[in-house]
């Protein structure tokens, strides 16, 4: 299962991000909330949009990035951890790269880290173009 989530930060307050994954929307995440879906084995690619009060809507992807999953594995992503951080935002014209669930400063958390977290926020549900149940 990968799950997305973001909690309260002072720094992203008047942000929300559109996440998409495999090219297909899966959230827009308001403060304090998550969204999830089941993927199955193998490479997968989520792209986050960043908008804001002040900054607008971005047309093009502030985070694009490839990772892979093992069968069984769980995987958390905040994304409180991405924004504000120079080093994971996509240059104009940067193509997908590829990470490991491993790499925190690509805001991926463990698991443990992850799961308390996300007790404290709200699930983004299907009608609020939440968790996209099953992915290729």
């Amino acid at each position: 299962i990968f799950y997305v989530y973001r909690n309260f930060d002072m720094k992203t307050v008047g942000q929300w991000a559109s996440v998409y994954l495999n090219g297909k929307p899966l959230a827009v995440l308001p403060e304090e909330s998550y969204s999830f879906a089941r993927l199955k084995p193998g490479k997968h690619n989520v792209k986050i949009y960043k908008h804001g009060l002040v900054t607008g809507d971005k047309e093009r992807p502030y985070y694009d990035v490839t990772f892979e999953v093992s069968a069984g594995k769980t995987i958390y992503m905040r994304w409180s951890t991405l924004m504000g951080n120079p080093d994971v935002m996509l240059e104009a014209g940067e193509a997908t790269r590829m990470v490991s669930v491993n790499a925190v400063e690509d805001g991926f958390v463990h698991k443990d880290l992850g799961r308390s977290e996300i007790a404290v926020t709200k699930l983004v549900t299907p009608a609020q173009i939440g968790a996209i149940t099953s992915i290729r």
